[in-house]
């Protein structure tokens, strides 16, 4: 990102500027059975950026359960990402949030794009119940 101008002064600290790309089913799939998780046909993995703080993130976790369970989607799983810490800068390193990814099933017999409207539905539920609370809860 460096040519871009998208470095803070640290050499260390990126502006968060992200890449979409397609989902990784097979590592997934992998992580999924390394935990004993069984993903359905069509599954989704949610990214989402929690506050550090023990009790935020909890409460966090229970209001995109509750919306996601809403949308009669199952819950598979919550998985830590893992980090380095050891490369980001100070400037970084003091915003780092508590990196969490959900594993969702939809129900048998869904289209994808069904699916994609439950999520779609669930994620505006969530990012208006969490607004207006700072460092909260981030998608």
């Amino acid at each position: 990102m460096q040519h871009r101008g998208a470095i803070l002064a640290d050499g260390k600290t990126g502006d968060g500027c992200g890449l979409l790309l397609q989902k990784p089913d097979r590592f997934f799939r992998i992580v999924a059975e390394e935990r004993g998780w069984r993903l359905a046909k069509n599954y989704a993995v949610g990214m989402l950026f929690l506050n550090k703080d023990p009790e935020l993130a909890k409460a966090a976790r229970r209001i995109v359960e509750e919306e996601l369970q809403l949308e009669t989607l199952s819950i598979v799983g919550w998985r830590d990402v893992p980090t380095n810490e050891g490369v980001l800068g100070e400037i970084a390193l003091s915003s780092l949030p508590r990196i969490e990814q959900i594993f969702v099933n939809a129900p048998a017999g869904w289209r994808p794009r069904d699916m994609e409207r439950r999520l779609f539905i669930a994620r505006r539920r969530i990012e208006k119940t969490s607004a207006g609370r700072q460092r909260f809860l981030r998608l």
